[in-house]
């Protein structure tokens, strides 16, 4: 809705094996004043992104996966968003929806209640992840680039390091992103934990990584970024032993030290209060970043309606709180 001739597209092709190729130069024939296509040895997508950015004239900037849509107003309604506020922040952030293989949209979506700039040191549990779903300005892109050194997550990285700079960003809610999980299952999240990447060489790129880079002289890092790491740890607490990965013994003993070491960085509260995990992995991970031995949960009776699960003197559920989760579902025999 703001006319396509106000969009420069660049199309990057890092050696696609597909017909992408014709696609592209079909495209930038017939826009040749704003569609600029390119072609790079493959490196992986934070490269890809990186090497596209040498050739982006624009204000601001979006990362639009290849399989997905943003809604017709979208351009629109984050440019208006800008033009008002554009003093106060670098990125603009729209809601997520599903489409093809899944419907619905996206868990963090709850802080899209209204078009607003979100301040993290006041709101810090409001995360972001994403980057295809954000607009960023291109000024504030000048000296920050996608780390090529990180293969998961390098996304929600480059987000969280803009982020931290103002300690604000933009919610529009009337935009929407489509965000394609494909059939096949072959979306990146869909494979994530098959990937060897997924654990040690994610734990190191991307969350201690982003712990070095942010953390002050007291060795904490802002409480927005503790929610951020603890968004990613909280996956991989849900692994039970070494036969659930692809690691050997001594990777996976690498595995457990690195867990151990991000969670020294996070706040008890900030565990206990982590979203969409059970509060038993959650209790876990008190075990682990206190070096205790991991006894069977005991929920402590405190009044007569309700039981309560400690640690040490600080609650960490209530049974009041807790919403039935089925984990495993096997049918047998019909």
């Amino acid at each position: 809705t703001i006319g396509f001739e106000n969009i420069q597209l660049i199309l990057v092709n890092d050696e696609s094996p597909d017909k992408s190729e014709i696609i592209c130069k079909e495209y930038a024939q017939k826009y040749p004043k704003n569609i600029v296509y390119v072609k790079k040895q493959n490196g992986g997508v934070s490269s890809a992104r990186n090497y596209g950015l040498k050739y982006a004239e624009g204000r601001y900037i979006q990362f639009l996966d290849p399989d997905d849509l943003v809604s017709e107003e979208t351009f629109e309604n984050v440019l208006n968003f800008f033009n008002q506020h554009k003093n106060e922040i670098d990125i603009v952030a729209i809601p997520i929806f599903f489409e093809e293989g899944r419907t619905g949209e996206h868990n963090l979506n709850n802080k899209f209640s209204s078009t607003r700039i979100l301040d993290v040191e006041k709101e810090p549990h409001h995360i972001l992840t994403h980057c295809c779903s954000t607009f960023i300005k291109n000024d504030a892109l000048k000296n920050i680039r996608f780390d090529e050194n990180c293969k998961i997550g390098e996304d929600a990285k480059l987000v969280n390091l803009i982020i931290s700079q103002k300690k604000k960003y933009g919610l529009v809610k009337e935009a929407k992103y489509h965000y394609r999980v494909r059939e096949d299952g072959s979306s990146a999240m869909q494979t994530a934990k098959a990937n060897k990447n997924w654990f040690n060489h994610s734990l190191i790129t991307f969350s201690k990584n982003l712990i070095d880079i942010t953390k002050n002289n007291e060795q904490k890092i802002p409480l927005f970024l503790q929610y951020m790491v603890m968004h990613d740890l909280k996956w991989k607490l849900l692994i039970k032993d070494i036969s659930e990965t692809p690691l050997d013994e001594n990777e996976y003993r690498e595995f457990l030290t690195l867990i151990r070491e991000v969670l020294s960085y996070i706040d008890d509260d900030v565990i206990i209060n982590t979203k969409s995990v059970s509060h038993f992995y959650l209790y876990h991970a008190l075990k682990i970043k206190h070096g205790e031995n991991y006894s069977k949960y005991v929920y402590e009776k405190e009044t007569e309606q309700d039981y309560y699960l400690f640690r040490a003197d600080k609650i960490v559920s209530k049974l009041s709180n807790q919403t039935l989760t089925i984990e495993i579902l096997e049918e047998n025999e019909d």
